[in-house]
């Protein structure tokens, strides 16, 4: 119970320094661990550990990313299956369940930091196998057959803009293949008039809204192997979108070349394709 794994920040900055730093620094907090039905005689015989399940009550995971001038340290970059050779033959968990979950992801960068937050998450992954075999099986992602994450109430601040996302909840299967987001919003954080009064760029107030964005067929493999994504099919379903411009206080004195929505989602980190979208009842303003 109350378990910690904590980064020592004075240590960090005296790796900093001697510019041996890492990038990524991770701090962990679990309220309550449980494991249960640990198969010893497999353990002792065949140095195969095989867990029933293991439950976390509430797990606070924080991620923090901060580049620096020097070159990161070169280290192995091994793979939990190849770390895991010399100790056991494999390791295999039935179910995995964290019942409360929050992420807090931050990037520091030119001194300002960038936060992201995700809380009252759900996640559960099955059968999660721990093996050279299992590292190259494509129908597995992360070393599981199926991960399911909810995410509710989630808000998102987009970074040097007006706008931010939010949505009321998140689902996401693996093992279905599909993601389905409801209630989701693009609008922006300002009034109309604020928004057109400190507009330099000619560029319209976007507001966009759907009941349910739906996405199918997704390939997780690449995601975790190449850092990209492959959506067959999206629903857009039930909602509006909306473009405004107010000629008061814009003029068409700014060029758009390289501006188009199309060209911006081009550069999004990880690469995304979509093969087809099927849009219904969508109104357009």
């Amino acid at each position: 119970k109350n378990a910690e794994l904590v980064s020592d920040s004075l240590r960090y900055q005296a790796m900093v320094k001697a510019k041996t730093a890492p990038e990524q620094r991770v701090n962990i907090q679990l309220h309550e661990l449980t494991i249960e039905n640990i198969n010893l005689w497999r353990l002792i015989v065949h140095n195969d550990l095989r867990i029933r399940r293991l439950a976390v009550d509430t797990l606070a995971l924080g991620l923090l990313n901060e580049p620096h001038s020097f070159a990161p340290v070169d280290t192995p970059s091994a793979s939990l299956a190849r770390r895991l050779q010399g100790t056991l033959k494999a390791l295999s968990i039935a179910k995995i369940e964290v019942n409360q979950l929050h992420v807090h992801l931050s990037k520091i960068e030119n001194g300002r930091t960038q936060t992201v937050r995700a809380k009252n998450s759900c996640f559960q992954a099955r059968d999660f196998l721990v093996t050279e075999q299992a590292e190259r099986d494509t129908n597995r992602f992360f070393y599981t057959r199926g991960i399911e994450l909810t995410i509710p109430n989630f808000s998102y601040q987009i970074p040097e803009s007006v706008y931010q996302i939010n949505f009321e909840k998140l689902h996401v299967d693996t093992e279905s293949k599909q993601a389905l987001f409801s209630k989701i919003k693009l609008h922006s954080r300002i009034s109309e008039e604020a928004y057109f009064r400190q507009d330099t760029e000619n560029k319209a107030l976007i507001s966009l809204a759907w009941d349910t964005l739906h996405l199918k067929h997704i390939d997780f493999h690449p995601l975790s192997k190449e850092g990209r994504l492959h959506v067959a099919h999206v629903d857009l379903k039930h909602g509006h979108a909306s473009f405004k411009k107010d000629k008061r206080y814009q003029k068409d004195n700014v060029s758009k070349i390289g501006q188009a929505p199309h060209q911006h989602i081009m550069k999004l980190k990880p690469r995304i394709r979509f093969d087809r979208i099927f849009v219904s009842d969508v109104v357009g303003i």
